[in-house]
Parts: C-alpha cells; structure tokens; sequence
C-alpha cells in the first residue's frame, strides 16, 4: 500500500506546520490555511478542537505572550478567539481598509498589541503598516462633522483610539530615539 499524508500521524503535521511557520514569523500561518484547504479530512485533524496545542504554540510564535506580569493570560480555548481577532485587524490594517465597520476594533486591538509588546507584537503591527494606516484614518475622518461641533473632531470611540495609537506610536519613537543617543 502507498504511503499518503493522511497516514502521517498528526503530531508530526503539527510539528510541520510549526516548523514551515517559523520562517516567516510575521503575517498570519500561511502553511497552515494552506493545509487547512487541502482536503475535509486535514481540516477537520487540524481544526482547534483537535489540535489546541497548536494554536496555543502559534500565537507563542507570533506574539508577545511570555514572561511579564502586566501580560493578560489567555486561557487555551480563548486563544484561537484572540489569535483571529489579531489576525482580523492585521489584515484590515495591511489592506488599509478604514471604511470597515469593525475599524475601532481594529484600533483596540492595535493599542492593546502595542501596551504589551516586547517585540513581536510591534514587528506585526509594523508589517502590517499600523502607522499609514493610522494616519490615512485620521486624515479622512478627523473633520467630519467637525463643522456642526465648531470645528473640532467628533469624539468618535474610532477617531479617539487612531488619536491615541498616533501618540503611543510618536512617543515611542522618541523613547528609543532618546535612549540611542545616551
């Protein structure tokens, strides 16, 4: 009998998939939505319910989650939730798509990624062009309405979150700039 991928026992396409991911450590896994589209059968062994550990080993690999107090801990079965949330707002950010319905969420999750990064949480954010994206945003949306409110911004929960990830993102600038210099 022929040797098939799908008698490959699944720890090793876990392993795999892991793997195959480490060399690109931004963006979302692509090897694994690759995998996830090749057949009902792959998709169903890979899928979070099955393979919890997996994803729980991915958004180690993606983000910022070790070491600090300050660190909120996600409980295995809330990670695949917050590993798409992530995701979502990655691909909204990188897409530049500020007309989205879900943009202030988007804007939470950025100012929560950039509150808990050490590292990899920026490089994503960064990858995806958080600061264009910011930028775009508020330069479309910070004077509508601003006629009827004698000419200041609406405070949207969207435009004060863009106001508040703009400063985060120039204040930190300026605290590695400063500390360079020293």
């Amino acid at each position: 009998m022929p040797a098939s991928f799908m008698t490959t026992p699944f720890e090793i396409i876990q392993d795999i998939v892991l793997f195959a991911g480490g060399d690109t450590l931004l963006g979302p896994p692509r090897e694994l939505f690759a995998l996830l589209l090749t057949c009902r059968a792959l998709s169903h062994a890979l899928s979070f319910e099955h393979c919890t550990s997996l994803y729980v080993a991915i958004f180690a690999q993606k983000f910022d989650v070790h070491a600090p107090a300050r660190r909120l801990a996600f409980l295995p079965e809330d990670t695949k939730y917050e590993l798409r949330r992530r995701f979502m707002a990655i691909q909204c950010i990188r897409q530049s798509r500020t007309d989205d319905p879900r943009v202030a969420e988007v804007f939470y999750i950025a100012l929560f990624m950039l509150l808990e990064d050490d590292g990899r949480n920026g490089s994503q954010l960064a990858w995806a062009g958080l600061s264009n994206f910011v930028q775009i945003f508020l330069r479309k949306n910070v004077f509508d309405g601003a006629e009827k409110n004698h000419g200041w911004p609406l405070e949207t929960e969207a435009t004060s979150l863009a106001a508040s990830l703009a400063w985060h993102m120039n204040s930190r600038c300026k605290r590695v700039s400063v500390s360079r210099d020293i």
